[in-house]
């Protein structure tokens, strides 16, 4: 990581700072751990990175992040479009006829359109083509989020509230919360034993918002409050079928 940051602060397009201004002190950027993580500013001007509000960068330490660069289970990005959504593991999109989900890198949203058109935009820039991009699987990543979870939140010290967001948003976009996504997550082998008991319990705990339904009888939209019932009807809410 020290030699990745240096190399950043060399290019003079980027410094040291103590944290995110607008967000210095604030319980969700905090880090009350003796691992200390490193922030940098840009130090450049009139770019589309700055215009998006990507104006700083915050480094983890492995021991922190609970996640080993060398020996996590890894995966090759394409050269996908990096501001659209992309589901890489389709294994995980568990709805044969995606009613919902993320989108699959079979979907224009993966190559085909970006709200912001231009090669700058891609996840390889033009003078790197030849340069590989990997990622940890979705395996090595979640159990290192539980991880943190259970050693930051439920025991301490506390480095945030983003474990708990980013739990929160594995379960609502991957749907973990509807039952046959949970069943195979659960019977997958692809939560650690360590991690099972605290998996189970965040889906359980979580909520999802109301959902709005077409009702035929009084020709009118109407909140429910299980959104896959919403969308599939009450039969097929605890199904995959199609």
């Amino acid at each position: 990581m020290e030699a990745i940051v240096d190399a950043l602060v060399i290019s003079k397009q980027w410094a040291k700072c103590d944290a995110r201004p607008a967000y210095a002190g604030v319980a969700h950027w905090g880090n009350e751990t003796a691992i200390k993580d490193i922030w940098l500013e840009a130090r450049f001007a009139n770019t589309p990175a700055m215009y998006l509000g990507f104006a700083h960068l915050r480094f983890w330490p492995e021991e922190l992040y609970q996640l080993s660069v060398t020996d996590c289970q890894k995966l090759e990005v394409p050269d996908a479009f990096a501001l659209n959504p992309v589901q890489l593991e389709e294994d995980y999109h568990r709805d044969p006829s995606r009613r919902f989900g993320p989108h699959l890198t079979d979907s224009v949203y993966a190559f085909g359109v970006s709200p912001i058109p231009g090669p700058q935009h891609r996840a390889r820039s033009l003078s790197h083509q030849h340069l590989p991009i990997f990622i940890p699987t979705l395996q090595s990543h979640l159990n290192s989020v539980l991880d943190q979870y259970r050693a930051h939140t439920v025991t301490g010290p506390s480095i945030g509230s983003g474990t708990a967001a980013h739990l929160k948003n594995y379960i609502r976009y991957n749907l973990f919360d509807w039952p046959p996504a949970r069943d195979w997550l659960l019977g997958s082998g692809r939560i650690e034993a360590r991690n099972m008991e605290l998996m189970e319990e965040r889906i359980r705990k979580y909520k999802r918002k109301p959902a709005l339904s077409w009702e035929k009888e009084t020709g009118k939209y109407v909140f429910v409050d299980n959104f896959f019932e919403a969308v599939l009807g009450p039969i097929g809410a605890n199904s995959a079928n199609k």
